[in-house]
């Protein structure tokens, strides 16, 4: 019960943080009349009171996800639920971790700012089956099924989270690691930052070289830059990093340049959105050049995309049609439902903190696509804990 109220705590806490990201790059773009993140140093040509609108419609998704987060925390569910077997879901993670690092390595799979991987047909199925079981998804899910003090666990699982993260160039588990301790471990947290509040305090003024130092490695293994990026510290901490970790230019930039963004939407079909969620079963049917994300930045780099922010994917929505704008925020909604009805029925303390942790992401982004993924994957993984649930079952008779 204790733990709990804990990761409650912490999950409230989350959603202090990112409203907190918000509001700086709310701040950032009315002191300085400049965006952060994708579009710094565009200058804002929004009054206050737009971007004051941006502010409040940029919070709204994070509220919402904290709504359905304390619903289901109180709710009770009166069907069975499935039990877990920590034994072989440790040694499948384990597996899953070491060859997802394993085909990044060799064939580029899933490596951020890099073309498709080219690998042979035989070796093309493998990779296909075990992209279905999302490497994040499963690693965080390990973490908060373990012991708070089974470190060693703890750390191998992040360990390997880490080395994948920095094989496919992405700094995706850095947050991901911060998020989970800020839920998890949000007592021990606070308990190390009083005892050695001195000693941070020290440290605190290196910040900004250790996230332009992170920067510049992340362009070096992407190829995208010779790794001498240099900003001031407001520019490098609230205009990129902060940025990244808020949608807020990225929605403000549909209402900025929004007959430009009106234009283009209404060269998407009404099922756009639905459309990109599918390419998570068919790719080759579904597109990825047919999304808003491509179109967000114009002449931006063809292996790149952009996100819109889920307040964001609803204004360009809104755009196309009435139509879209219901059909999308209605997908969204039953979505986020299902993902917490799913996760619901696993016999596990922190199966709601789970939910909200894993819809996180797709939230901040609002990309179809992840969306679907967590549902996708949330849908896996209780097929997979029903089949080792089974298995053992045929181990003991």
């Amino acid at each position: 019960m204790k733990e709990e109220i804990d990761a409650y705590k912490g999950c409230k806490l989350i959603l202090f943080i990112n409203i907190f990201y918000i509001t700086i790059s709310y701040l950032y773009a009315l002191i300085r009349r400049e965006y952060n993140g994708d579009f710094l140093d565009i200058p804002v040509n929004l009054n206050p009171f737009f971007l004051s609108f941006v502010w409040i419609i940029s919070i709204i998704p994070f509220l919402g996800l904290w709504l359905l987060y304390k619903k289901y925390k109180k709710k009770h569910i009166p069907y069975k639920k499935v039990y877990i077997s920590i034994g072989f879901v440790k040694m499948f993670v384990f597996i899953l971790l070491i060859s997802h690092i394993f085909v990044t390595l060799v064939f580029g799979v899933g490596k951020a700012g890099f073309s498709v991987y080219q690998a042979p047909s035989f070796i093309k199925f493998f990779i296909q089956i075990l992209l279905r079981f999302d490497s994040t998804m499963w690693g965080v899910f390990l973490i908060f099924i373990c012991s708070k003090r089974d470190y060693t666990t703890l750390l191998w699982t992040i360990l390997l989270l880490s080395i994948l993260g920095i094989t496919r160039a992405s700094m995706g588990f850095l947050f991901f690691t911060f998020w989970i301790t800020i839920i998890k471990y949000n007592k021990e947290l606070l308990h190390f930052l009083k005892k050695y509040f001195f000693i941070i305090c020290i440290i605190i003024p290196t910040f900004p070289f250790f996230v332009e130092f992170a920067y510049n490695q992340r362009d070096i293994l992407r190829k995208a830059g010779d790794g001498n990026i240099k900003y001031d510290k407001n520019t490098l901490l609230a205009g990129k990093l902060v940025g990244r970790l808020s949608s807020f230019s990225n929605t403000a930039i549909l209402i900025d340049k929004g007959i430009y963004y009106y234009i283009i939407a209404q060269d998407f079909d009404t099922f756009f959105y639905q459309k990109n969620m599918l390419i998570m079963i068919n790719g080759s049917v579904f597109s990825k050049k047919d999304v808003p994300e491509k179109v967000l930045i114009e002449n931006g780099p063809e292996n790149a995309s952009f996100m819109l922010g889920t307040s964001g994917i609803l204004i360009f929505s809104l755009y196309k049609s009435t139509t879209s704008f219901f059909i999308n925020l209605f997908s969204i909604i039953i979505i986020c439902i299902l993902v917490f009805k799913i996760l619901k029925t696993i016999n596990f303390s922190m199966n709601n903190e789970y939910a909200f942790f894993i819809l996180l992401g797709p939230i901040l982004s609002g990309v179809g696509l992840e969306y679907f993924a967590c549902l996708l994957n949330a849908i896996i993984l209780f097929i997979t804990l029903l089949f080792f649930r089974a298995f053992k079952k045929l181990q003991l008779n």
